[in-house]
């Protein structure tokens, strides 16, 4: 059970990818400007588009940055810690670990760990990898590096301690990430269809209903560059409120990973 009674609470992540969600997928990306200039919406425009809306609804966010991204940005960045949300590590480049040799992880993981808390003034505690794509040694290393938990993993729809570690398990879900909806590619081709904004606040809409009467954490996982386009920032608006209407317990990731009242 969450405070006030709830039995769901909703941990709103955004993953701020910027140029890296294109440049890891095809390095040949970073020298095309038109691809890149999707990033340019989300550190122009988007990330301030959901700080207004969390602020206007007094939400508070998990923000996923790429090391990469903190040292380029570093002022956007900031903003975010300076509005109160908290700031996490989404490895260095959003690359897959599983691209490089063993060593990478953990300096992907202490590089970033060091650009955020430069920026923020504040321990960075959690992890999302970049594409999920995590190894066995991941646990270990963020437990050295004196983190707290994790949110990768799809296993569970309540917070769990991993076996045999001190990290704390977030759970996520492909199906509240907007890539999947709204992700739409020519470099390297990703010809799937795009979803309208009713679908995915209809069907965000009917998990909430349906978790909210089993219990758990619902994370969303939002892309600025995605969901801060005006139609599919209004959908979203509209499930914010709905959710805060509906009386749902809204938290940080880290403040869910230290409540340990699942």
């Amino acid at each position: 059970m969450w405070p006030d009674g709830n039995k769901l609470a909703v941990s709103v992540t955004v993953d701020i990818d910027a140029e890296t969600m294109w440049t890891s997928r095809d390095p040949g990306n970073s020298s095309r400007p038109a691809v890149l200039s999707q990033a340019g919406f989300e550190i122009k425009y988007g990330i301030d588009l959901f700080l207004d809306l969390f602020e206007e609804l007094s939400i508070p966010a998990t923000f996923f940055v790429p090391g990469w991204v903190a040292e380029k940005h570093g002022e956007v960045i900031k903003r975010i810690a300076d509005a109160g949300h908290e700031l996490a590590n989404h490895g260095y480049d959003h690359a897959r670990i599983s691209n490089h040799p063993p060593e990478y992880e953990r300096w992907a993981l202490e590089r970033t760990n060091e650009a955020l808390e430069r920026l923020s003034g504040q321990p960075v505690l959690g992890y999302r990898a970049g594409y999920f794509e995590v190894t066995r040694t991941t646990l270990e290393t963020m437990s050295e590096l004196g983190m707290k938990y994790s949110s990768n993993f799809a296993d569970s729809l309540m917070p769990y301690t991993h076996e045999d570690s001190d990290i704390v398990e977030v759970p996520t879900s492909s199906m509240w990430d907007d890539g999947p909806y709204y992700l739409f590619a020519t470099e390297p081709p990703n010809y799937r269809q795009m979803y309208p904004p009713s679908v995915v606040h209809d069907m965000w809409l009917a998990e909430f209903e349906a978790m909210r009467e089993m219990g758990g954490v619902m994370t969303p996982l939002l892309h600025p560059q995605l969901s801060a386009r005006p139609s599919r920032l209004a959908a979203l608006a509209r499930l914010l409120r709905t959710m805060k209407e509906q009386g749902a317990y809204f938290a940080t990731c880290a403040t869910i990973a230290q409540l340990r009242d699942w």
